[in-house]
């Protein structure tokens, strides 16, 4: 039921602007299961407070995979989407999303 809440705006309470579209996120999630996250949403700089936040250099399907990796803790990583994928997962420190990748 988790993966039902990525993308979710209903109970969202974080907005990540990418390729000029919303995308909806869970605070409490993003932070339990990334370090990466946690540590942007308590920096106390502008992503800690601001309810939308710009992700630039990851396409949207690419971030969604992301996160649905967060959410479930899985993900179906097509051919097209495995390179990039990768590179954001190595950029977010998630190393057994980035050896799915592989």
């Amino acid at each position: 039921q988790i993966r039902a809440l990525v993308n979710d705006e209903e109970f969202s309470d974080v907005t990540f602007m990418i390729e000029n579209q919303c995308i909806y996120a869970h605070r409490a999630i993003l932070s339990q299961r990334s370090e990466h996250f946690a540590a942007m949403f308590r920096s106390g700089m502008r992503e800690s407070v601001e309810r939308v936040i710009p992700i630039p250099g990851i396409s949207r399907q690419a971030f969604l995979l992301l996160l649905e990796y967060l959410y479930t803790d899985s993900v179906k990583i097509e051919v097209e989407h495995a390179i990039e994928l990768y590179t954001a997962a190595d950029l977010y420190h998630m190393d057994r999303l980035r050896d799915m990748c592989r």
